[in-house]
């Protein structure tokens, strides 16, 4: 995850978008918004009974990990990375909400996990916003 989202790819990224025409390249949004439906599949389109796997669970805290240190400045990133960081992590907090107020058969790992990466996801966006 940290070579994926690291400072130097994201640079990298950011140079190709501007060197080439438009729709040339692959842009840094396409990167965020690949990895965000691939990784978070679950909870963007959720269906009953819904299970996560600890594989599923481990990969998708490695994402918010890598996106919070991206929102909250403690690591380097270009300032878009960190703009799609706060932009995923609020989809990730509205796809969340819905699952919560929802009770589609998770089964009890799983509804834990989700409340926890809701509050985290919480936190994060208020500790960003109280930096500002």
């Amino acid at each position: 995850m940290n070579e994926l989202l690291g400072k130097s790819r994201l640079g990298y990224l950011q140079d190709a978008e501007l060197k080439t025409q438009t729709g040339q390249a692959f842009t840094m949004a396409e990167l965020f918004t690949s990895l965000q439906t691939s990784i978070w599949r679950e909870v963007l389109q959720p269906t009953a009974n819904l299970h996560l796997s600890s594989l599923r669970r481990g990969l998708q805290r490695a994402h918010l990990n890598t996106l919070s240190k991206m929102v909250l400045r403690t690591a380097e990133a270009p300032e878009d990375a960190r703009t799609l960081a706060w932009h995923n992590l609020k989809q990730l907090r509205s796809a969340l909400d819905k699952i919560l107020r929802q009770d589609d058969g998770q089964d009890a790992l799983t509804r834990a996990y989700l409340e926890e990466t809701h509050d985290r996801i919480a936190k994060i966006l208020d500790a960003q916003l109280q930096t500002q």
